[in-house]
């Protein structure tokens, strides 16, 4: 099972029903699988769903064309004490991957000259980069919620985030949030 961060809530993904992507909290139930957990207070995901996992400082790639979420990621990552890059579409993303190989991705999906999809696509095939984690961070997820190790949906928070990264970076995971 795979766990997706839907703004305040937590869903288990079953791996055969993860193609259609809804835009409504009910049709992500009826289509993804059941939810484990929620918050009505508007709160972050609450830390029971996931206990908080020590990870060591990790390499990060944030991938998004649009500035403002980079920056955003960037700082919430940096704070959590990672070291941090960003590009601008996956292009610039996989030929950042080759040369300096970080701990994890965490990728939009819709981006010009290389979207997420395509990213994956090649991270994957490329025995040097398959096995570096991926999170996808996008409101549009498509085919990367089933090519992405994990998935982040908005509205998510800066714990979201922190959880899910550390999470994938955690020893002894085989890349994802859930079993």
């Amino acid at each position: 099972m795979q766990l997706c961060i839907v703004g305040n809530c937590v869903i288990e993904v079953p791996p055969v029903q993860r193609t259609d992507v809804g835009n409504k909290l009910g049709e992500y139930r009826a289509v993804l699988g059941r939810v484990v957990s929620h918050t009505t207070d508007g709160d972050s995901v609450p830390s029971s769903v996931s206990a908080p996992v020590e990870v060591a400082v990790a390499k990060i790639l944030v991938v998004d064309d649009e500035p403002d979420v980079r920056m955003i990621l960037r700082r919430i990552l940096e704070r959590a004490g990672h070291e941090v890059a960003d590009a601008g579409d996956g292009a610039a993303a996989l030929e950042y991957v080759r040369r300096a190989g970080p701990d994890l991705v965490v990728t939009d999906n819709a981006m010009p000259v290389m979207g997420g999809v395509a990213l994956v696509r090649a991270l994957r095939a490329d025995p040097a980069t398959a096995r570096i984690p991926v999170l996808a961070a996008t409101a549009v997820p498509g085919e990367l919620v089933d090519l992405a190790d994990a998935v982040l949906l908005p509205i998510y928070g800066r714990d979201d985030v922190v959880r899910a990264v550390n999470a994938l970076l955690a020893p002894g995971t085989s890349g994802s949030l859930g079993s």
